[in-house]
């Protein structure tokens, strides 16, 4: 069964991170993986410029800076779905929580995740009801600052 939790672009580019941030900031209901001529449409109102592709952590401040009203939250997997990068922008911005593939030749993939809590279920709960994760809040912010922090001492 399907989770649709993680909306994979369909690109066929380096600018995954640019797709994954647009359809995030413009959702539809159908066909939400494709790279429409609405999407690129889309992905011109927002400010690129000096963001390379693919795009590594240390320019989505860059970016969040260049786009003040949008928040980039980075997520992957080892052991579990973890925070890799946990923005520092305000509350009252839109909030996009990424996914990230990195293969063992260290090439990245950015994916959208659609719903945090169709993600997490299965990590956090043994039933299949839906849990909610309130994305701005101050508590949970410092709680996901407080998983990377952790993970990267872990890593060291």
């Amino acid at each position: 069964m399907s989770k649709k939790a993680i909306i994979n672009l369909k690109n066929e580019d380096n600018e995954c991170f640019k797709w994954a941030v647009t359809r995030a900031a413009h959702p539809v209901n159908n066909n939400a993986e494709r790279i429409t001529k609405e999407l690129r449409e889309q992905a011109e109102t927002l400010n690129w410029e000096g963001i390379n592709f693919p795009t590594p952590l240390k320019h989505i401040t860059k970016f969040e800076k260049q786009n003040r009203g949008i928040s980039v939250n980075v997520f992957g997997y080892e052991g579990g779905v973890n925070p890799l990068r946990i923005s520092e922008q305000p509350e009252g911005t839109n909030h996009v929580n990424l996914f990230l593939i990195v293969n063992e030749e260290g090439m990245q993939h950015y994916c959208w995740i659609k719903s945090m809590s169709r993600l997490l279920s299965s990590q956090k709960s043994i039933h299949n009801g839906k849990l909610h994760f309130c994305r701005s809040n101050s508590a949970l912010k410092v709680l996901l600052k407080n998983m990377l922090n952790i993970a990267q001492t872990m890593k060291q």
